[in-house]
């Protein structure tokens, strides 16, 4: 099975590469016949995966000599992280390669001449700390494929083994021919564990088990390891002394650095430790190794400084508690303390506050709205605006499937860098909603960049901090039913991200308790809100409830109940009761009203001039009915409450008098029978303003809410 795929690079770069091939670095390697077709996969399908893994390079396969995979690239460094990339994938299908000289960041020959000379000196156990989790990965394949290291005796071998079979019986059968747990416990029968966020919750606590009990003489992680566990070990090499933070690779702060070499040196059995660094380049995240090195050395404690930021989430629930909880919470805050810092988060406070007001998630006097209590209910994803105005813009993920919110929601959870390319979204349905929250991120970074809120940059990186589609595929699959090893196959995700996978479901299917929430007492989507529901306890199974090693429990597989909502006041009058009421205390149910009357054509201006002056009587008007929902009165004739409204405000503007108005209170068959479920769509402001068809001129609950009649204000004046 051969697979040629057309190339794009320049003319004169394929000629040179015909005859100089080795000048270039094209390298070839011959891949087992029976591993040929899963490497080439559907179609070509593995190779583009491997290309987009790789970054640049390109991969194909030779038909002479047969079965042999080529590399090349136009850099070198793009060629070595081809190489890399192909190396880890044979590896973890059972064929180990050896990197040439230089190929690897990290020699492999270098680090088995270290772990040689640690074994004889009986430095061992050595925890290798390497910031990229796929090094930790190939450095551990590479010494036990390539270089055939095992540092597990037979004695220890047997406890692996047995510790190994009590965790894999935890498994199901499918879910254990998972590339990761295959690889890792042939890894940890020969005394060699990988530890990392990529890692499956399973291999990570039998990693952790099997080094406790110094049966695991070397153990490759990143700064995972050094962070909440218990494990001590006589010798720690740092592979290297930079990192990627999230945003750009930087050189380790001294107390990162001292954090983990402090595992070095068991306490009561060592009476010292040994701290390696493998300085093979002379710079170091553009800085001169050797000064480096002594900075981190020679540096004293850091200076402990808090990192407070105001986040929407937090004044969003700083407002639910009451407007003057912000100030109080701002002017204590520790990070800034006094001065231009204290000044500063204020502005900011007030600023948000101000966008919040605009976008009708608070009220003038800064209480929560519908659309407040939305964002207060989301403690989950890191921006809840953002999320509400994708549920909002998309009427409550109007057409989707409860598995297609699943797969939607999962991209406000995702983790991990940006993908080199944008990832294709099987399903239709959810690819047109990811566009969609597409938009809405950029309009949210515009408008926050005006506002001085958000620093101008890459509109790409903001988009990508608020919405990962990386596992919108795996997610979809998942829910539908589909078991994990499958998905993950079928979906392409990397080697080593399994972990990621997990935690990404974990944290979803405590987004969808929120969103099953918001749908039930928020929107009244009841039946999208059981549906997600239902779908919570379908997705908790297999490798999601698999019991820990430490405490022998599994996850509870039963999903917890939707919380009941806060009580909301009953209804104070019977259906049909005729009482009085103000007109700025019942709520528009349209979010726009005709300027005149759809019968007689008179204007909603000419109508209140005619109340205020007493030309017309409210009782000579057709009877208004009003509907409670939510603890409020909704009117089911919006223009005569337009009406009554600018007749309340030119009263209360005259001689400060309260204008009260006759109206009927409805039943609920009665609004249904008039539409309230296709009608009613101000929800989200309590009907507390209604725009004038054509116009962007309001009527409001104040006279400073209201742009329309204002020429009233005058008359009445006169």
């Amino acid at each position: 099975q051969v697979y040629k795929r057309r190339w794009s690079f320049h003319p004169a770069f394929l000629q040179v590469v015909n005859h100089r091939s080795d000048t270039l670095g094209v390298r070839h390697w011959n891949c087992p016949r029976e591993l040929m077709g899963r490497f080439i996969g559907r179609a070509g399908a593995n190779l583009r995966l491997l290309e987009r893994e790789a970054g640049g390079a390109s991969i194909d396969v030779e038909r002479h000599p047969p079965h042999t995979i080529r590399v090349w690239a136009s850099s070198e460094g793009v060629r070595r992280r081809g190489l890399r990339v192909v190396q880890s994938w044979l590896a973890h299908h059972g064929h180990s390669v050896r990197l040439p000289a230089g190929e690897s960041d990290i020699d492999a020959r270098d680090l088995e001449r270290l772990l040689c000379l640690l074994k004889v000196r009986g430095k061992l156990p050595m925890i290798g700390f390497s910031f990229e989790k796929r090094q930790c990965e190939q450095i551990a394949l590479t010494l036990a494929g390539a270089h055939r290291m095992d540092f597990a005796s037979q004695a220890k071998k047997q406890f692996i083994d047995a510790t190994i079979a009590r965790g894999l019986e935890r498994l199901s059968a499918e879910d254990r021919k998972l590339k990761q747990v295959e690889v890792s416990t042939v890894l940890l029968r020969r005394g060699i564990g990988v530890h990392h966020s990529g890692m499956l919750p399973f291999v990570r606590e039998l990693t952790e088990l099997l080094f406790a009990e110094g049966l695991l003489d070397v153990v490759f992680a990143t700064d995972t390891f050094a962070i909440g566990l218990n494990m001590p070990a006589k010798t720690v090499v740092f592979c290297s002394l930079s990192k990627f933070d999230g945003s750009a690779k930087r050189a380790l702060h001294a107390g990162e650095f001292k954090q983990m070499a402090g595992r070095a040196g068991r306490r009561g059995i060592d009476t010292q430790g040994t701290a390696v660094v493998m300085a093979r380049q002379p710079t170091e995240a553009n800085r001169r190794t050797v000064d480096l090195l002594w900075e981190l050395y020679s540096a004293g404690p850091p200076e402990v400084c808090s990192h407070f930021r105001l986040r929407w989430s937090s004044l969003v629930n700083m407002l639910r508690s009451g407007p003057a909880h912000v100030g109080y919470a701002l002017d204590r805050s520790f990070s800034e303390g006094s001065g231009a810092g204290a000044e500063r988060l204020q502005v900011e406070g007030t600023t948000m506050a101000e966008l919040l007001r605009r976008h009708n998630y608070i009220d003038a006097s800064g209480a929560l709205l519908p659309k407040g209590e939305m964002v207060a209910r989301l403690s989950v994803p890191t921006d809840p605006v953002f999320v509400t105005e994708v549920i909002v813009n998309t009427r409550g993920f109007a057409g989707l499937r409860p598995s297609q919110v699943f797969a939607l929601c999962s991209c406000f959870v995702g983790e991990g860098p940006p993908p080199k390319e944008r990832v294709r979204v099987e399903d239709k349905a959810v690819a047109g909603m990811i566009d969609a929250a597409r938009g809405i991120a950029s309009s949210l970074y515009e408008e926050l960049v005006g506002a001085d809120l958000e620093a101008p940059g890459k509109i790409v990186t903001f988009v990508h901090a608020r919405l990962h589609p990386n596992l919108a595929n795996t997610t979809l699959l998942w829910a539908d039913g589909v078991g994990f090893t499958e998905a993950v196959q079928r979906s392409g995700v990397p080697v080593g991200g399994e972990g990621l996978l997990v935690r990404t479901f974990r944290r979803l299917d405590e987004l969808m308790r929120e969103v099953a929430y918001i749908c039930q007492h928020l929107l009244g989507l009841r039946e999208l809100a059981a549906g997600i529901q239902a779908k919570r306890e379908e997705t908790r199974r297999g490798v999601l409830v698999v019991p820990s090693l430490y405490l022998g429990e599994a996850e509870d597989p039963t999903a917890e109940p939707i919380p009941p909502s806060a009580p909301l006041r009953d209804c104070p009058f019977a259906a049909g009761m005729t009482v009085s009421l103000s007109p700025l205390e019942i709520g528009f149910s349209h979010n726009t009203c005709s300027e005149r009357f759809r019968d007689s054509q008179v204007s909603l201006l000419t109508t209140a001039r005619s109340l205020v002056f007493g030309w017309v009587s409210w009782a000579q008007l057709p009877s208004v009915r009003v509907f409670w929902h939510r603890g409020r009165f909704y009117t089911l004739a919006n223009r005569r409450l337009a009406a009554a409204r600018l007749w309340a405000l030119a009263a209360e503007w005259r001689d400060g008098a309260a204008v009260l108005v006759q109206v009927r209170v409805a039943s609920e068959a009665e609004a249904r029978r008039w539409g309230w479920e296709r009608k009613f769509t101000t929800g989200f402001t309590q009907g507390r303003s209604v725009r004038i068809g054509g116009t962007n001129f309001r009527i409001g609950c104040s006279r400073e809410a209201t742009s329309f009649g204002t020429e009233l204000w005058a008359t009445v004046a006169g």
